[in-house]
């Protein structure tokens, strides 16, 4: 979701201008940016078997699913490495999001001296260094 500031929001204009310069930054592994965010995902199930492919025809599916839960990604990418990492869980809690941030710490970039984490998520607004 995108968030339009007020006309002459100058708080605003910083704020972003200082996430933006996150971008900028050369890549060093000591000091890692890494984007979070996290969503929520409906689970669907054929209500009916495809039809299988024939010569010339490609398999069918009908339109007609069955809702089969919800299911929570937490997914983390740092750009400048082009890695990603998404965790999957079946509810949304700050437990999850902790374990998460906890796994990113001390086994995805061990090494960081501190990892700059950007997130735009349901929780969380904003941006931290760990």
């Amino acid at each position: 979701m995108w968030c339009i500031p007020a006309p002459a929001n100058a708080a605003f204009v910083c704020q972003m201008e200082t996430v933006l310069a996150v971008y900028r930054r050369t890549s060093d592994l000591a000091y890692p940016v890494v984007r979070m965010d996290e969503t929520s995902e409906q689970c669907a199930r054929e209500a009916r078997d495809p039809i299988p492919a024939k010569p010339g025809q490609s398999e069918r599916y009908d339109v007609e699913y069955e809702r089969n839960g919800v299911t929570h990604l937490l997914a983390f990418y740092a750009p400048f490495e082009n890695w990603r990492h998404i965790d999957i869980a079946d509810n949304h809690t700050a437990e999850q999001w902790a374990q998460g941030v906890r796994r990113l710490v001390q086994e995805d970039y061990p090494q960081a001296t501190r990892i700059t984490l950007v997130m735009d998520n349901l929780n969380t607004h904003g941006g931290t260094s760990l």
